[in-house]
């Protein structure tokens, strides 16, 4: 655990005391945990923050079924989130971790990287090592390509013991429409590659405001591309990023653009959204990239168009 006057580890540059240390909300020890119940009624169950994983069981007040949780306590989390696109595949990669765990995550990552000959300090960005031309101009200049994938392997190996989430959601721009039709207020939209960025960033989140309870801060890459959203407005690509569960009410994730020195965490959100879309490419060279994929064991959703129906005459 961090001291209470060092840089939290969660990277952003302000004291743990005043940041992923700062005492829980003014519910003290216990804190509302919201679950969906399978006829849709939401649960509000109380989980206390200092014991072991607590099982709840009662009986549904809306269709009087018996239900049974499994509940693991935590504080706050941290999460990182960054996209990838390749071919026809855009896609979103988030990593959580529990606070405790962040200052363990970034040292097994310095770890890795020395036992594979490295300083410690490099920057892991996929588009600059697996680009011969750009790789040739950074600090990775000097490592083969076994050596990069065998990197990228112990480091996702060696993160399990540090209990991390892993969640991707991706998008397959051949089952896409080019036009979001006109409606709801807002007029026909182009679909390119950027715009489908906050909708795989949805779905990555879906679950994170039920199961994390609301106590998340969420760093996520910065983009400063500017695309037309829904209005007439000209926006950033992060400045799109937002969601609001519809299972836990209430609860809403708003990032934190990373700048500066980005954390260290966040290139990890970079591999995972890499690997998942060149392994949904599937072919070739990529399938290595399928096997690094299955090891992240992410909770993967895809987003899918559902037309509207036709109109009757």
């Amino acid at each position: 655990m961090p001291g209470r006057n060092s840089r939290c580890p969660c990277g952003s540059s302000m004291k743990f005391k005043r940041c992923c240390g700062k005492p829980l909300p003014s519910t003290g020890l216990l804190v509302p945990l919201r679950k969906r119940h399978e006829c849709g009624h939401v649960l509000v169950l109380t989980i206390a923050m200092v014991v072991g994983s607590q099982v709840f069981r009662g009986t549904c007040p809306r269709c009087q079924r018996p239900y049974e949780y499994l509940a693991r306590p935590g504080g706050t989390f941290v999460g990182y989130g960054d996209e990838s696109s390749y071919q026809d595949h855009v896609g979103y990669g988030l990593v959580v971790f529990e606070n405790t765990d962040l200052q363990r995550a970034e040292s097994t990552i310095v770890r890795s990287i020395r036992k594979l000959g490295g300083r410690g300090s490099e920057d892991i960005h996929c588009r600059i090592m697996f680009n011969g031309h750009a790789r040739a101009k950074s600090e990775w200049s000097n490592w083969h390509l076994s050596q990069m994938r065998a990197l990228l392997e112990d480091i996702v190996l060696a993160l399990r013991n540090c209990r991390p989430m892993y969640h991707f959601c991706h998008v397959d721009t051949r089952t896409f429409p080019g036009i979001f039709p006109a409606g709801g207020g807002w007029s026909e939209l182009a679909l390119g590659k950027k715009q489908l960025v906050p909708l795989v960033y949805m779905g990555a989140a879906a679950e994170l405001p039920e199961r994390l309870g609301g106590h998340l801060r969420l760093f996520v890459d910065p983009d400063r591309t500017k695309i037309k959203w829904f209005g007439d407005q000209r926006r950033q690509v992060t400045e799109c990023l937002q969601f609001t569960s519809f299972d836990a009410p209430g609860m809403e994730i708003k990032p934190i653009v990373a700048t500066g020195q980005k954390p260290r965490l966040l290139q990890i959100a970079d591999v995972l959204a890499y690997a998942g879309v060149h392994a949904l490419a599937g072919t070739g060279r990529n399938r290595w990239w399928g096997d690094l994929f299955a090891a992240f064991s992410p909770t993967h959703r895809e987003f899918c168009w559902n037309p509207p129906p036709p109109k009757s005459d």
